[in-house]
């Protein structure tokens, strides 16, 4: 099975990022993810990270940056990711309509969480950005 998404990182100015609590909505078992989903025929991975924030977090994407894309593969699945940086302010600006809650969570915390197999390679990318990005 081939699945292809585009995934938002928000992150603040403490280098935490939001994280969705799937729990009971998961199709493949993590009980935390980052908010985004599949690419759907015709669209490009930007409009699908448009498209799918606004319907999980009713907010307009106006700036973003393309981070890097990881490929994930199994026996069973090929899965792309296209993961996309949005730094925010606060989490009053979201309105949460996919997911149980919303949690902020260092890459420490978030290294600790039952997310999907191919998400602890995005966190070890994040914190070598992350590192990166405080020397300048």
């Amino acid at each position: 099975m081939r699945r292809e998404v585009s995934v938002a990182i928000f992150y603040n100015k403490e280098n935490k990022i939001l994280l969705q609590n799937r729990e009971g909505i998961s199709k493949w078992g993590e009980e935390w993810a980052f908010f985004g989903g599949g690419i759907e025929e015709n669209e490009t991975p930007e409009q699908a990270l448009i498209r799918e924030i606004e319907e999980e977090l009713t907010y307009k994407v106006k700036e973003f940056s393309f981070f890097k894309k990881h490929i994930f593969e199994t026996e069973e699945h090929h899965f792309e990711l296209n993961i996309f940086l949005i730094h925010f302010a606060n989490t009053s600006q979201f309105e949460q309509k996919e997911g149980k809650e919303m949690a902020l969570f260092s890459l420490e915390e978030a290294k600790n969480l039952k997310m999907m197999p191919q998400d602890n390679g995005v966190i070890k990318d994040l914190q070598v950005f992350f590192n990166n990005k405080d020397k300048v």
